[in-house]
């Protein structure tokens, strides 16, 4: 691993790599951890036999160094930090989509903003990649100066990128794409739901996982509909970042339950105070492996009504996270282990009456042959 900010000590850092080219022809895994200027850029691409390559510096600019990236056939694992206020594809060209580019490409995790992200993945076109990282700040970010107001998101920056990715990568199987929040500080935003900006990423049928993070995932029940029946493959979901009163309700997970067999994990809000009109004994029968519910900060009234329901959708529920109204989802993971404990007593009495009601029947019959 490289690591070191001082400009004092570029021509270090430039002989040091110079020398990996020269000393370490085979080196198959990098770490650098400094601002690198144009010449130490240039050697990296001739590393030809790297597999892992991570770049997370503060200073990265221009996004043709990426594409100089894609001469590395046997790279496997790829993490690079762009500077987020740098306009990194002003001198850029258009760029040919390149589909053997990085083509032992597997991992890819990228810090960059929205605008950027088309240019940057323009080199990949039906990419076997299988696990995508994307992450935007929030803000403008400054190591220096003073605390800059945060911005407001705009989901028009994000059209482009999320209608390329089935397109660049359609087989991927784990997903991340959102913003990242500084110190953990969200921007306290109210926005409505945008489905149509993220129905793209249903063309992704073979994911597995996928977190998204952004001000805009309050969707219907009938959009989760959508969502759970293009994921057939999926076993971990996480859909975080909205703020205010979700649109969905515990039929979102009644979607899930029915169109993703594999599921062992969902995060999404809801509003868990509408509850279906027909009672908890006319919903189907759910064989759902879902382990993990994170209700997020969805608003909840009756904890008996509500762990009813989740028990009947989710009957192998183990754990139950919140971030609000803490004792009422508390409330109402106790009331579930209950309702389980319940549940598997009445088996064992229901499988103790079918035993004996066997026996006596053979015993009957034998009493009859004699």
């Amino acid at each position: 691993m490289i690591a070191d900010d001082s400009a004092e000590l570029f021509p270090t850092v430039l002989a040091c790599i110079d020398a990996l080219v020269e000393e370490a022809p085979k080196l198959l895994d990098l770490q650098v951890q400094a601002n690198l200027a144009g010449a130490c850029l240039s050697t990296i691409p001739r590393m030809a036999e790297l597999r892992r390559l991570s770049l997370l510096s503060n200073g990265m600019r221009d996004i043709r160094f990426f594409h100089s990236l894609s001469v590395l056939e046997h790279l496997k694992s790829l993490a690079i930090t762009f500077e987020e206020s740098a306009a990194v594809t002003n001198s850029l060209s258009p760029q040919v989509s390149a589909p053997r580019a990085l083509p032992a490409l597997t991992d890819l995790d990228v810090s960059v903003s929205p605008q950027q992200i088309a240019p940057l993945l323009s080199i990949f076109k039906d990419h076997p990649l299988e696990r995508l990282e994307i992450r935007t700040a929030i803000r403008p970010f400054s190591l220096d100066g003073p605390r800059l107001p945060d911005v407001t998101p705009d989901p028009s920056l994000w059209i482009k990128a999320l209608q390329d990715l089935p397109v660049r990568f359609p087989h991927l199987k784990h997903l991340t794409v959102g913003y990242h929040y500084y110190g953990g500080r969200r921007v306290d935003m109210t926005a409505p739901g945008q489905f149509n900006l993220f129905e793209p990423l249903l063309e992704l049928h073979e994911l597995e996982s996928i977190h998204l993070d952004f001000p805009w995932l309050f969707f219907t029940d009938s959009e989760f509909q959508k969502v759970a029946s293009s994921w057939p493959e999926l076993s971990s979901i996480r859909f975080a970042g909205s703020i205010g009163t979700p649109t969905a309700t515990i039929a979102a997970l009644q979607s899930f339950a029915i169109h993703c067999p594999k599921l062992q994990g969902i995060s999404l809000p809801f509003d868990a105070r509408q509850l279906p009109p027909t009672t908890v004994e006319d919903a189907p029968v759910s064989f759902s492996r879902v382990k993990t519910l994170d209700t997020q900060e969805s608003p909840v009234e009756s904890a008996l009504s509500v762990a009813r329901h989740i028990d009947r959708i989710f009957p192998n529920i183990k754990t139950i996270q919140s971030s609000r109204n803490g004792d009422l989802w508390g409330e109402v993971g106790d009331l579930i282990r209950v309702l389980k404990a319940v549940r598997m007593d009445q088996k064992a009495r229901d499988f103790a009456l079918m035993k004996r009601v066997r026996s006596a029947r053979r015993n009957t019959v034998d009493n009859t042959l004699n």
